[in-house]
């Protein structure tokens, strides 16, 4: 299918999300692609990126993921320094031999995510 279509279906689900008050997200995407004869279901982020920004004030709530790493009431929090030498010589854990890894990589998921959103 062309990129048109695919926008036009986008831009159908967010209509239709705005005018709605319940039901299945999934089977609405379902529905419009079936009609669109779409392959792909469109994703939230493509939904977005058709919407204005009032739609997308008035979307976003409905398209948001539930809160799965919170919903036990417990956020993990990581905290990273600045990668430095140890202020009295080598510790145990951060081994400065060749070919072993040092505590802090800068490749950890959190410093990962940090890069990606330009921290």
């Amino acid at each position: 299918m062309s990129n048109n279509t695919s926008r036009e279906a986008c831009r159908e689900v967010l209509q239709i999300l705005l005018t709605r008050k319940e039901g299945s997200l999934e089977k609405l995407k379902v529905m419009v692609c079936r009609k669109y004869g779409l392959n792909k279901i469109p994703s939230n982020a493509d939904i977005l990126a058709e919407a204005t920004d009032l739609e997308r004030e008035r979307v976003l709530p409905k398209l948001r993921l539930k809160p799965v790493r919170s919903l036990s009431g417990i956020n993990v929090v990581a905290l990273m320094s600045k990668p430095d030498n140890c202020p009295h010589g080598r510790c145990v854990f951060c081994p400065s031999i060749e070919n072993v890894p040092n505590s802090y990589t800068g490749r950890e998921p959190s410093a990962m995510r940090g890069m990606q959103n330009e921290y």
